[in-house]
């Protein structure tokens, strides 16, 4: 199957959550590519997203995403693409911020 992208896959969820929720803009502008795509968020939202649907700092805290939907976000976040035509040529050599390119 195809990969996640942010585009076509991510982008129409967390937009919606952009406008719910107007106070995390100042925390993390999840209608951005490039503030959702930095190593901190990157691994701030899978922790999040990650933890048991019982703790307080589980992410959605409506919890109103579908279990399809959160597997989707995650497995995502382990490959964060932005669109098709990217696919072709990400690589985690490439001078791209969705790797970390810390030592």
């Amino acid at each position: 199957s195809e990969p996640y992208t942010w585009e076509r896959d991510i982008y129409p969820i967390f937009q919606q959550y952009y406008h719910l929720y107007p106070a995390m803009r100042g925390i993390l502008n999840l209608s951005d590519y490039n503030s959702v795509t930095t190593y901190q968020n990157l691994n701030l939202l899978r922790y999040s997203m990650s933890l048991n649907f019982t703790d307080p700092n589980y992410m959605p805290v409506t919890r109103d995403i579908s279990p399809s939907k959160q597997q989707m976000i995650l497995d995502w976040l382990d490959n964060p693409i932005r669109n098709i035509t990217q696919m072709s040529f990400l690589t985690p050599d490439s001078d791209d911020s969705i790797y970390d390119h810390s030592p």
